[in-house]
């Protein structure tokens, strides 16, 4: 399968939406308006763990969970990259994908092969 890439509308909201889009293979705006309506999302269009996780049972991938990352090396496994900017701890939150040896940040315009060195992957739901 070819995926699309999801831009998110601006730099500081829709990147966990932006990623549900790419794996639905639908709009941002048709993503914002399905996680709205079955809570993937809340009011301020920001997506929290529990949220994804309902979203890719929603998607039929069913017993998904993430797994922690130490944020010290670049993850190899395809999946939702969950994590944070500049510093590990305490960073901004952001979502990312990967697939086939490509990085989906929904902040760049297409997608990238390698991750930002200020980016640091702290959960990852693993998905085909």
């Amino acid at each position: 399968m070819t995926y699309l890439h999801i831009k998110q509308p601006s730099d500081d909201e829709g990147c966990g939406i932006a990623v549900m889009a790419r794996l639905h293979q639908k709009s941002y705006d048709e993503m914002l308006s399905i996680a709205m309506e079955n809570g993937f999302c809340d009011k301020k269009k920001r997506v929290n763990l529990a949220q994804m996780k309902r979203f890719l049972g929603y998607k039929g991938l069913e017993n998904v969970s993430y797994k922690r990352h130490n944020g010290a090396s670049v993850p190899t496994d395809c999946g939702i990259f969950h994590g944070r900017w500049n510093n590990v701890k305490t960073g901004t939150r952001h979502w990312i994908a990967y697939h086939d040896g490509l990085f989906f940040d929904p902040l760049l315009p297409q997608p990238v092969s390698q991750l930002s060195a200020q980016f640091y992957v702290t959960q990852i739901f693993k998905h085909p």
